[in-house]
């Protein structure tokens, strides 16, 4: 193909037309302007075209804001709705989930040989994205729940278990999957919107706890608690949120004198 030759459904008018025909959110049209970008460059690269059909394109500018938390009120009636559930199992994931920070793949592979049980908080030793390595406290209300879930594994298997996964289904250890389908289950049970329930994943519980330590405690803490090796990446919960952003305008003035 020559260089000076370049498809017809490439061309710039044709690229910069098709990605901005729809209202489509600035996210969105950034990330379909880098990866034809990307092919542009590729195909210059070949000689499939002179110059790049993506020369056009042009990033939009956009107010990033934070990711989606769980608002106190709802965490909180989703562990009431975890504990009406008569399954100790579902009621310790969604424990870990909402006081720990922790993704649904570290909650799934969590192992007994994992704990350090002490008086007032357990400690549990995690392996986390890129193999790094973590300690996380939970405090003694879940330390106490996950006593009692072994205390029944025990009545149930004949013996208390001491090595293998801390968390077991009718085939083993549970995976990220069943995790979800725990979550799923309890926010259904909760009294909660629909609204609401449609926001609650597991990582929404890892959001709401960065949210609430950087906004209660500090970065550094919420960094180190969460597994992030870059401040940048946790500096994303200090930003306002679009309720945070009406609540501060709508209280401007609420100290003036009349």
């Amino acid at each position: 193909m020559g260089g000076d030759r370049c498809p017809r459904r490439l061309a710039p008018a044709t690229l910069e037309s098709q990605v901005r025909s729809k209202a489509r959110k600035p996210t969105t049209v950034n990330k379909a302007a880098a990866a034809l970008s990307s092919l542009g460059a590729w195909l210059v690269e070949e000689g499939a075209c002179a110059d790049t059909p993506a020369r056009r394109l042009r990033s939009m500018g956009e107010q990033i804001g934070p990711p989606k938390a769980l608002s106190p009120t709802v965490v909180t009636r989703l562990l009431d709705a975890a504990h009406h559930t008569d399954d100790l199992r579902d009621a310790v994931v969604i424990e870990i989930l909402a006081f720990s920070g922790m993704r649904a793949s570290e909650v799934a592979a969590l192992a007994l040989e994992d704990l350090d049980v002490g008086l007032r908080t357990t400690w549990v030793q995690i392996v986390g994205k890129g193999h790094k390595h973590r300690r996380v406290p939970l405090p003694k209300r879940v330390g106490t729940l996950i006593q009692c879930y072994l205390d029944a594994r025990q009545a149930r298997e004949g013996q208390r278990p001491t090595t293998g996964p801390l968390l077991v289904g009718q085939r083993g250890g549970l995976t990220r999957t069943t995790i979800n389908r725990i979550v799923t289950k309890v926010a259904a049970a909760a009294r909660i919107t629909p609204a609401e329930r449609a926001l609650v994943t597991p990582h929404a519980f890892r959001h709401s706890v960065a949210t609430q330590l950087v906004r209660k405690r500090d970065l550094v803490t919420a960094a180190d608690l969460l597994g992030h090796s870059s401040l940048s990446t946790t500096r994303r919960y200090s930003k306002a949120s679009a309720q945070d952003l009406e609540a501060a305008v709508d209280a401007l003035y609420d100290a003036a004198e009349p």
